[in-house]
């Protein structure tokens, strides 16, 4: 009987071993990247599906940098507003479109009239483009996923997913044609509910012509984005949304950049309402 229980313990022992995990860690194993980004993706379609038109309080803060001081800084407050687009000019147009009414708006602290503010391309878009550009199901086949461990964000456990752009995305087609392949980027993924709780997507050239870099700050930057979500309440129904945008451009061979950081919150329904008069009152007046 000691013999036969040996064997059937070395026997145990081997299996285990063949599947390259101790015991505890077949036991505590989470799950997969595979299974991760496939309910990141349901969690990210259902929310392009499901999030109604609203309307949040925003603040902007922006900073001049040069040579590691900050000569500028400007903060704008609006009410920012998101609407459903009806029907996409194109299929890559975003689902939602963006407008904002300032508030009010200050340059180093002194009043100042802003109108029509825009955000730079790739501060703005953080409700329809951000998360799509990695979880859109039909440009999974455009990235390597791996589970790359775990961290404590916000007090609560993320899964930490590396997406890394294939080399041979040009060849892959489709929607991955336009990726730059060995780009590498990080999503924190919150280990209950599965959503995104902070994206950080990999640099990029980008060459400014326009607004805000129109007073000799032109040219060639890169462009670094990072995003955090948490949950917020609308009429009462939770959906997970930008908290916090971060962008940084640093002028390519100058020691200057240019710092964006924008929150929202308060979150609301937008709702327009109209009021039909009887035909007698409006007669009346």
């Amino acid at each position: 009987m000691k013999l036969r229980g040996r064997r059937l313990i070395a026997q145990f022992v081997v299996v285990a071993g063949l599947s390259g995990l101790p015991f505890h860690a077949q036991e505590a194993r989470g799950p997969a990247a595979a299974d991760i980004v496939s309910r990141v993706q349901k969690n990210v379609a259902a929310f392009q599906i499901l999030l109604p038109d609203f309307i949040c309080d925003e603040r902007v803060t922006s900073q001049t940098i040069e040579k590691a001081k900050v000569t500028e800084e400007e903060r704008v407050i609006s009410s920012f507003r998101v609407t459903r687009r009806k029907s996409p000019v194109r299929s890559a147009s975003p689902m939602f479109l963006e407008s904002r009414e300032v508030i009010s708006a200050t340059v180093n602290g002194k009043p100042t009239t802003v109108r029509n503010y825009v955000l730079p391309l790739g501060v703005r878009g953080g409700f329809s483009d951000d998360l799509l550009y990695f979880f859109d199901k039909e440009k999974e086949k455009c990235f390597d996923f791996e589970l790359a461990g775990s961290e404590e964000i916000r007090g609560r456990t993320a899964l930490v997913l590396s997406i890394r752009v294939k080399d041979n995305v040009g060849l892959i087609g489709g929607k991955c044609s336009s990726l730059p392949p060995g780009k590498t980027s990080k999503a924190w993924v919150d280990s209950e509910s599965m959503q995104v709780l902070r994206l950080q997507m990999f640099s990029t050239r980008i060459l400014m012509y326009t607004t805000p870099w129109n007073r000799g700050h032109n040219g060639e930057y890169l462009f670094y984005p990072s995003i955090d979500y948490a949950e917020a309440f609308i009429n009462g129904t939770p959906y997970w949304m930008p908290a916090a945008k971060r962008g940084e451009f640093v002028k390519s061979k100058e020691q200057r950049s240019y710092l964006y950081v924008v929150e929202y919150s308060n979150y609301h329904k937008f709702q327009v309402s109209t009021n039909v008069l009887p035909a007698d009152r409006e007669q009346s007046k």
